[in-house]
């Protein structure tokens, strides 16, 4: 159920939010150009209702989110939080108080602050929040297994076999549990070490080639994910940062995450 909030942007940088506006479910952000657009995803679970049909009414998270907001916003403002911690402090402030006013328990709350910048907050995990940054990188690989004929891996593979081999431009989303190692400047730490660890080894190479973790692996997108995670996990862990998982994109229909 998403919706779409306006943030003053000046005290927003400084973890208040002041003037707020929020617009309807599948609305448009917002023109003004001194504020920042955020969008809220929340989910709950349930089984519909026999009547209506609806798990719960969207009018009902929307009533529900422009009543307790404001609130939270103001709580927030009389506590300043850090630069990268104001929005997980915010879900850890919501939740609760929007809970207890829709009756149940959120699935999860997913505050995307930017295209390259998701919070999320999700029950079943635990309390705490989920920081999730967005890279990018273009690499191509060749599906194919050795022992096969050529028509074989067609057949397995389809083009994606082919010799000449082929390109994607793939999506990287790291999440990290917040604390320590996500909030002020570490955030860009641990970015920097995204970046060293996966983006500039795989960022426009051939990676059937020249990555040797590769060479006798296929470069599904399973596979990938799974390398990023390895290969992320340790070195993360080494400068105090909880690496919650890895989500790789190979197309917009088609990602794999672990775990």
């Amino acid at each position: 159920m998403p919706l779409l909030l306006r943030l003053d942007a000046t005290r927003a940088a400084h973890g208040a939010s002041g003037a707020l506006e929020l617009v309807e479910c599948g609305g448009q952000p917002c023109s003004n150009a001194q504020a920042i657009s955020c969008q809220l995803d929340v989910r709950v679970s349930g089984e519909p209702d026999a009547r209506s049909g609806y798990i719960l009414s969207i009018a009902a998270v929307d009533r529900a989110l422009r009543e307790r907001l404001p609130t939270v916003l103001d709580t927030l403002a009389s506590a300043p939080a850090a630069r990268d911690s104001w929005a997980p402090e915010l879900l850890r402030r919501l939740a609760p108080v929007l809970s207890q006013r829709l009756g149940r328990t959120l699935e999860s709350l997913h505050l995307r602050v930017s295209p390259y910048h998701c919070v999320s907050l999700e029950h079943r995990m635990s309390p705490e929040a989920i920081v999730t940054r967005r890279f990018d990188f273009c690499a191509a690989h060749r599906l194919h297994l050795p022992e096969l004929s050529d028509e074989q891996n067609l057949a397995l593979f389809g083009k994606c076999s082919l010799p000449s081999g082929h390109g994607h431009n793939y999506r990287l989303d790291v999440s990290v549990a917040d604390g320590d190692g996500s909030r002020g400047g570490e955030l860009d730490r641990w970015s920097e070490v995204v970046r060293r660890e996966l983006v500039d080894r795989y960022d426009h190479r051939n990676l059937n080639t020249d990555c040797p973790e590769f060479e006798s692996l296929n470069p599904s997108v399973e596979n990938i994910a799974r390398i990023c995670h390895e290969r992320l996990e340790p070195t993360l862990r080494a400068v105090g940062v909880r690496l919650r998982r890895v989500r790789v994109w190979e197309s917009e229909k088609t990602w794999c995450q672990v775990p």
